[in-house]
């Protein structure tokens, strides 16, 4: 949480400005948050990661429409594509992190990404455990 945008692309082996993106990210999660262990909501978490999920779709599908053609403006198009899905990526995995979701963060690592969108979208649309009556969150 604390590391630098040089020492994250440096012991994550990333491009700087995908390390400069995921710094900014940490810094702005841990300033909004009250505790950098768990979401204080889960729920308007989970409807974060919604909105994250749908932007990695688009972002997917520009990808691998943008992949179909050979021109240099649809290569620098699949270029930025990836960039960006996988930078939304990386803040779906800080949210899934929050949420405590490890074997989920852990699955996903290893799935192409029209994969990881699917389980994202069964993750979401699975009901919430029930709470007790009378108890809050």
């Amino acid at each position: 949480m604390r590391a630098t945008p040089e020492e994250l692309a440096v012991v994550a082996g990333l491009r700087e400005e995908l390390a400069d993106a995921i710094a900014l990210q940490l810094r702005s999660y841990r300033s909004a948050a009250s505790s950098a262990l768990a979401a204080p909501d889960p729920m308007a978490e989970r409807k974060h990661l919604g909105d994250l999920l749908i932007m990695m779709s688009v972002q997917n599908d520009d990808y691998n429409h943008a992949a179909t053609m050979w021109t240099d403006e649809a290569k620098a198009r699949k270029h930025e594509a990836r960039k960006q899905r996988e930078q939304v990526f990386q803040r779906i995995k800080v949210a899934l992190a929050r949420l405590g979701e490890r074997d989920l963060l852990a699955r996903l690592d290893r799935l192409p990404f029209s994969e990881r969108i699917a389980t994202l979208d069964r993750y979401l649309s699975a009901a919430l455990p029930a709470r007790p009556l009378g108890k809050t969150p």
